[in-house]
């Protein structure tokens, strides 16, 4: 069954709300230990773009994820779950069984073809350590940003 951009956003967005909150990650990373506390973050907002990227004959749809201290291939991991349960491929109880501290399971990375950090955010590090210490102003990327 063929489904409009809309409606696959639609879908992809409820499917991405699952992540947000506190949960333990420990299933969106290399492996680890059940049950380990250091693994627990703090997903703000998770939203699609409402509108395709078209680079070349390909359309990309641009996911923003907004949140504090994102660790090694978690949000691979959290795209490709968020992806096999938009395609049916995962029943979507496997996202939260996922979550659920207590459990182990084998989370695929997606590829990192494709995906493409655009932006990073130290607000609340800057807010937290600027004009304390060593550090005296804000850490950007603006300079970055220009170059884009």
């Amino acid at each position: 069954k063929k489904r409009s951009f809309e409606q696959i956003r639609t879908d992809l967005d409820g499917i991405l709300a699952h992540f947000v909150g506190t949960h333990s990650f420990h299933n969106f990373t290399r492996p680890t230990r059940v049950g380990e506390t250091g693994l627990k973050r703090y997903i703000i907002s998770s939203t699609t773009h409402p509108s395709l990227i078209q680079i070349g004959s390909r359309s990309f749809i641009r996911v923003h994820f907004d949140g504090q201290s994102f660790i090694l291939h978690q949000i691979r991991k959290m795209v490709s779950m968020a992806v096999l349960v938009l395609l049916g491929w995962v029943e979507s109880t496997e996202q939260t069984i996922a979550l659920d501290p207590k459990v182990r399971r084998n989370v695929s990375p997606v590829p990192a073809a494709g995906l493409c950090l655009d932006n990073v955010f130290f607000d609340y590090f800057n807010t937290r350590f600027v004009g304390r210490g060593n550090l005296e102003k804000n850490v950007t990327f603006d300079y970055y940003r220009s170059e884009k």
